[in-house]
């Protein structure tokens, strides 16, 4: 089979993995290409496996998360540069899906995603490159966007013993329920909290190597501003 140009390919991929996967597609399928071709090692088995990889996302998060790690790896050693240019496809993508509110899936799914945004700055492909950059800024404003500045953490019990007047099994259930939703929050508040700060350090650290003084930088930084909401002294680090 004929490959395409490498920027048609890129594009036509692109928009194919932003089409959202149906629940239940064929999930079985999906993983069990995408472990036949991750085993492989071979670079084009990975490339033509993506699109059934981003149907991981809905139902397998964490299955999706390691295979867009593992894929990447394979990607990052092809000699041929188009190949590697996949390394970004993977990577936007992966900051492009959506939040999924306050379950235990979104709780997975924030802390791999961030897990993806730290293991993919070890690729020039992403670290050196002015657009993942501003994909991350992106990023980080929507985890700053999930963020309550006014939480108070929940009451979590420890049990429901009630000494007084014994609770009825409905009573306790409903208490149980309350219980891992309060504790589910508090722990997604505490996660976009500890992301937005190591994400942020991250940027401002690595925007500082694009000098603001140069005028090439100047539209680069002002995105990056607005899309992660720096603060003022936010913006004074990375010398805007």
């Amino acid at each position: 089979m004929k490959k395409l140009p490498a920027s048609i390919g890129l594009l036509i991929l692109a928009a194919w993995l932003r089409i959202p996967a149906l629940a239940g597609q064929n999930d079985s399928v999906d993983k069990n290409q995408v472990a036949q071709a991750i085993e492989s090692k071979d670079i084009n088995q990975i490339i033509r496996v993506l699109p059934a990889m981003d149907h991981l996302w809905s139902a397998q998060p964490k299955d999706y998360f390691a295979s867009v790690k593992d894929a990447a790896g394979i990607l990052s050693s092809a000699a041929n540069i188009n190949d590697k240019a996949y390394i970004g496809v993977l990577f936007s993508n992966v900051l492009e899906k959506p939040f999924l509110g306050e379950t235990e899936q979104a709780l997975a799914c924030l802390e791999g995603r961030n897990d993806i945004v730290l293991s993919f700055l070890n690729f020039s492909e992403v670290r050196d490159s002015k657009l993942e950059w501003i994909n991350i800024a992106k990023y980080i404003g929507k985890v700053r966007g999930q963020i309550d500045p006014a939480f108070v953490p929940k009451p979590v019990a420890r049990n429901f013993v009630n000494p007084g007047q014994p609770l009825s099994s409905e009573q306790v259930e409903k208490l149980r329920k309350e219980n891992e939703n309060n504790n589910l929050i508090n722990r997604f508040q505490q996660s976009l909290r500890r992301s937005e700060t190591i994400l942020t350090f991250q940027l401002i650290n690595n925007v500082r190597r694009f000098p603001a003084s140069s005028p090439t930088n100047a539209d680069f930084i002002k995105s990056i501003v607005a899309a992660a909401h720096l603060t003022e002294a936010e913006q004074q680090q990375i010398g805007n």
